[in-house]
């Protein structure tokens, strides 16, 4: 097996720990094993399908490191309330040296758009979309405000419940109720006669909102699945959390998907290995306790689970962490202690989550038309120019993300000016979730196609490079993900397995739907240069992110496949689960480290680092008082650590 520092390992020696996952969860856990673990982790590996680390985090920086121009493919963005997240990239950039600069991800502006049922509006106008559905009073508001009625609709049942368990905090808007106090309250909810947890959240807004109230709501809020049936009480926390107020969102500066990369050099640094390109097959355990892993690894270009041009071999390990999506583990193969078919308790765990399907669209122009007069902004200020945020539609491309030069947004320049790579412009033209995802995957490549020659689309590429000025970068040599293991760089025009050159059909459709967004003549905004797209619907990651499902026993769940995860006979074994799918802040890298960290600290005796302390890491975390060694036996004293 070749790994990523060009070593083949010794499959005689047994790993102290093998983690099955290059995203950020399995990064994660093999530097911390490494670096804080000491002697008892020596022998740390981890396992990634693909040739590339970061998992759902994957940025395209069409004109390479430094030029502020980035395409988040995958995950996006974080802010000061993911805890976990901001100290990690502190602590690698600060104490390390990772150059993990933040900078600004915009997501709002006063003359982005919205296109309703036909009509254009100054996003967030509800007066004018009140021509458009026939809303009832309570509805007619901004889709924020709607979900702050609707959620103190529901607290109201609570009054008592909250008095009791939140003395001090009694109003979840204005006492600013974070995670904790939400894991505190949420399981005691009432909702009418019903635990909210058993509720799906489109049934309970159906007893609040009308069709239209609700229809207007889906539409307004750009996301399908933020109003779909999934668990009540977890969708009221993750939507209060997120879409009641505007947190300050920031990014890489080299990209979110800088991040596991820079991860992944620290976890090597420390000694750990990553080998790429290795697929685990199955897992058994043997009878001193150690487990066989079956990987089969690729030895060419196409991916391992294709079966072309691959090896099998086995690898020993004393423990096992899979941070690996649910539709990876789906996959597994079966074995006497991890078989899907048979064990049905396990099989209820991983199923008490669906995937939700998510696409990412990007249009490269070599001019920003929407910062233009006449580009289709409303006016503000004076000025139609729409430098960044987002509009929303209910048309197939849903939210559209605009995008320039980090330089345009410090100096403040309009299109054409300064550097050569100020004119240029990326625009997510298309963000979907849910159904929406259908469009654009029914007209982009088929399964077969789906698993197309690399070195087709290199050529594709190296053609089209020819065409460009000479300054552009190799336009998918700028993928974030392999540079930086041990000096080892991505072959320019080389993309990632999940990541598509658009074809000329989806490039037009994309082109006509955001005309009508912007209120443009059909076919007068310039041609993009490129279109790139990335499908996380599709196997092995079975959706962008995950929601619990109502009747779920969240904290349960968590704890249980936190581990030690149990076979058919309930014995324990050394096998653990993290991500984000099975966290109590899905959608979120914050959600993927917190479980990291519970599974860390409860079952491999990591002590939690300084620059970690004030973290709340949710369900399944070991209260302070515990991790400095006193006793609680009040369940209240209990709730409070929380």
């Amino acid at each position: 097996m070749t790994s990523s520092n060009g070593k083949t390992p010794d499959i005689n020696t047994v790993l102290d720990c093998a983690i099955i996952g290059g995203g950020v969860s399995g990064l994660y856990a093999g530097w911390r094993l490494r670096r804080h673990g000491g002697d008892r982790y020596l022998n740390v590996a981890v396992f990634e399908m693909s040739d590339r680390v970061g998992g759902r985090l994957l940025s395209w920086l069409p004109f390479g490191r430094g030029s502020g121009l980035r395409a988040e493919l995958g995950g996006m963005r974080f802010c000061e309330d993911h805890k976990v997240v901001w100290n990690v990239i502190d602590h690698l950039d600060k104490a390390e040296g990772r150059d993990l600069e933040k900078v600004p991800f915009y997501t709002s502006d006063p003359h982005t758009i919205w296109l309703l049922r036909g009509q254009r509006m100054r996003e967030g106008d509800f007066g004018m979309a009140q021509t458009r559905y026939k809303l009832q009073n309570f509805e007619q508001a901004t889709p924020d405000e709607i979900i702050k009625r609707v959620i103190d609709r529901v607290l109201q049942e609570n009054k008592e419940v909250i008095e009791e368990k939140l003395p001090e905090k009694p109003h979840w808007l204005e006492d600013k109720w974070g995670r904790r106090e939400w894991d505190i309250i949420k399981p005691e909810l009432i909702y009418q006669g019903h635990l909210l947890k058993d509720w799906g959240f489109w049934n309970l807004l159906s007893t609040i909102l009308s069709p239209e109230g609700y229809q207007y709501l889906s539409d307004s809020l750009g996301y399908y699945c933020l109003t779909s049936n999934s668990n009540a009480a977890e969708a009221i926390e993750f939507i209060a959390l997120d879409f009641t107020v505007l947190p300050d969102f920031k990014t890489l500066k080299e990209g979110f998907g800088h991040f596991p990369v820079q991860l992944g050099a620290a976890f090597n640094d420390a000694g750990g290995k990553i080998y790429l390109k290795s697929q685990l097959l199955r897992f058994d355990r043997n009878e001193e306790g150690t487990f066989t892993l079956t990987i089969r690894r690729s030895l060419g270009e196409a991916a391992p689970f294709l079966g072309i041009d691959t090896e099998i071999f086995e690898v020993k390990a004393r423990q096992v962490i899979l941070a690996m999506p649910r539709g990876a583990m789906e996959l597994l193969e079966p074995s006497r202690i991890f078989n899907l078919t048979t064990n049905q308790p396990l099989k209820r765990l991983l199923r008490s989550v669906k995937g939700v399907p998510a696409f990412k669209f990007f249009l490269l122009y070599d001019n920003r038309w929407w910062e233009k007069e006449d580009g289709g902004g409303f006016e503000y200020q004076g000025t139609r120019s729409i430098p960044h945020g987002h509009s929303v539609c209910d048309l197939p491309i849903r939210q559209t993300y605009y995008f320039r030069p980090d330089s345009c947004e410090t100096r403040r320049v309009t299109t054409g000016e300064g550097s050569v790579y100020e004119k240029w412009g990326l625009m997510m033209v298309s963000y979907d979730d849910a159904h929406a995802v259908e469009y654009w995957q029914e007209m982009g490549q088929q399964l077969e196609e789906e698993k197309q020659s690399r070195a087709a689309m290199g050529d594709a590429l190296k053609k089209l490079d020819m065409m460009l000025p000479s300054f552009m970068h190799p336009l998918f040599s700028g993928v974030q993900g392999i540079e930086g293991l041990n000096g080892q760089e991505q072959a320019a025009y080389t993309p990632p397995p999940n990541l598509h050159i658009a074809p000329e059909i989806m490039i037009q459709r994309a082109i006509e739907q955001v005309e009508l967004l912007h209120g443009q003549i059909p076919g007068s905004t310039p041609r993009p240069i490129i279109g790139a797209y990335a499908n996380w619907s599709l196997d092995p990651y079975g959706g962008g992110w995950n929601f619990w499902n109502a009747r779920v026993d969240v904290r349960n769940v968590m704890e249980k496949l936190s581990g030690p995860l149990q076979d058919e006979q309930g014995n324990q074994m050394q096998v653990y689960i993290v991500g984000e799918a099975y966290s109590g802040m899905q959608g979120w890298v914050e959600g993927a480290l917190s479980t990291t960290e519970v599974v860390l600290e409860k079952n491999f005796g990591l002590e939690r680092p300084d620059w970690l302390k004030d973290c709340y890491l949710g369900y399944g975390e070991i209260p302070m008082a515990a991790r400095q060694g006193q006793a609680r036996t009040s369940e209240r004293e209990l709730a409070a650590t929380y």
